[in-house]
């Protein structure tokens, strides 16, 4: 299914860019991207799998933190603060902070949900499937997607944290017409 999506990607890409090949490489880009991505995962999976499911989260917004210091740095400085001064806001506080950005909250929620499954091999695919979620499910009414993610979003109530209808068939949308 996927190598049909990215031949289409790759045909409507070049459609609108003029540009025969951009398609594929762009997403050999994303697939290299996100092999990286499943390494990290499960280097943090086996390094941390003797921690409590708190700490796991923790760690996963220290390193949201650290990804995104640039980014945080440059909104700060508009308002005259420091990254420093955003750390001293401590722990507690910054937990609270990236657990109120509704993106970071599911992608945190979802992730380390996602490594709790020590059989199940973590693929680009779940990748994939976490950074779309971590935008649809907090933003959209209504979101289909296969019946693991399903499950691990209504487990961790992210359908009623954020009023989204989380369905795993098409069909589904009938009902709601």
């Amino acid at each position: 299914m996927f190598e049909i999506f990215d031949q289409s990607a790759s045909g409507i890409t070049a459609f609108l860019t003029g540009v025969e090949g951009m398609g594929e490489e762009i997403s050999m880009k994303q697939n290299e991207i996100a092999k990286i991505d499943v390494e990290k995962m499960e280097i943090f999976r086996n390094t941390a799998k003797n921690q409590s499911k708190e700490i796991r989260k923790n760690a996963y917004y220290g390193e949201i933190t650290y990804l995104l210091q640039s980014e945080i740095e440059i909104y700060l400085a508009d308002f005259g603060k420091t990254f420093d001064q955003f750390l001293e806001l401590g722990k507690k506080s910054l937990i609270s902070f990236w657990k109120n950005v509704p993106i970071i909250n599911t992608e945190v929620e979802l992730a380390t949900e996602r490594s709790e499954n020590l059989d199940r091999e973590i693929s680009t695919h779940d990748i994939f499937d976490i950074t779309s979620l971590s935008v649809a499910i907090p933003y959209c009414d209504v979101v289909v997607t296969e019946k693991y993610f399903t499950d691990l979003a209504i487990r961790k109530n992210l359908d009623k944290k954020y009023g989204t209808i989380i369905l795993t068939n098409i069909n589904g949308l009938i009902d709601l017409v």
